[in-house]
């Protein structure tokens, strides 16, 4: 009685898939039992391990060859997944930013509704709004008015006119 093909990747160390391929391929000899399980015979087994030893040794170039260019194709990859992630996060981010933002905004016009609700008045009153007169900071220049009036509002001008007059 021979090996299940558990027991033959088990015995080998190599999985059951890469087993059942080279039963498929035919480099593998097994029965194939009723229940459409294999039967592998141990030294068919023996034979076939020593066979694939056999075929790495001879073509080690291929093999690295072959591991160098997936190396490189894995970088390349993983870089590229790096730098998807470093945009994802950025736009995570982005969001955030923009969900707090309008969170922000939202709370600000609840605060004005609310606050315009309490200074509503009594129906039947009306209340007069009055407006003051601009304020217009020291030294600064008037809106439509000329130098000439300007210089005798500003304080620093009429100081040094006074000082003139006086010697």
């Amino acid at each position: 009685m021979g090996m299940t093909l558990s027991e033959a990747a088990e015995h080998t160390g190599k999985s059951k898939s890469v087993l059942s391929r080279a039963i498929t391929s035919g480099k593998l000899s097994a029965v194939k039992r009723d229940d459409d399980s294999y039967d592998i015979d141990p030294a068919e087994l023996e034979r076939w391990v020593k066979n694939v030893a056999r075929e790495r040794k001879k073509n080690p170039v291929m093999r690295t060859e072959r591991n160098s260019d997936n190396a490189l194709e894995n970088r390349v990859l993983q870089a590229e997944l790096n730098a998807a992630n470093e945009q994802k996060a950025f736009w995570k981010q982005q969001f955030e930013d923009i969900k707090t933002e309008r969170n922000d905004w939202k709370q600000q016009a609840q605060r004005l509704l609310l606050t315009q609700g309490r200074e509503e008045e009594p129906a039947g009153q009306q209340r007069t709004i009055i407006t003051p007169p601009p304020v217009q900071a020291e030294g600064t220049v008037p809106a439509k008015t000329s130098l000439g009036s300007w210089l005798k509002t500003c304080p620093l001008w009429s100081k040094k006119k006074r000082q003139g007059e006086a010697a």
